[in-house]
């Protein structure tokens, strides 16, 4: 996982932050999910954003089953690692 204070990055006009070579090799993949918790941005590789799911649905039931995935499932943006290392933002990500 890389973190990302928001106040401090820089984003492109389309809105792409560009990884430095460690974080993307940190990231392992071409494909990471972006997340945004408070005031920072959270970048996990889809293998290991899927073991946190199953870690957090492990054992629940129902309502609160339904709840988790939601949550989960809304917070989190699929995103492409571009050839020169642009991760594009989602918009409503961008906003504070």
């Amino acid at each position: 996982m890389i973190v990302k204070k928001y106040d401090g990055i820089k984003l492109d006009p389309k809105g792409r932050l560009f990884l430095s070579k460690g974080d993307q090799a940190a990231l392992g993949e071409k494909k990471v999910i972006v997340v945004k918790k408070g005031n920072e941005l959270l970048f996990f590789s889809e293998e290991e954003w899927n073991r946190i799911v199953q870690e957090k649905l492990t054992g629940l039931q129902g309502a609160e089953l339904r709840r988790q995935q939601r949550y989960l499932g809304g917070s989190a943006f699929p995103e492409e690692i571009e050839q020169e290392g642009g991760v594009v933002i989602p918009y409503s990500l961008r906003q504070k």
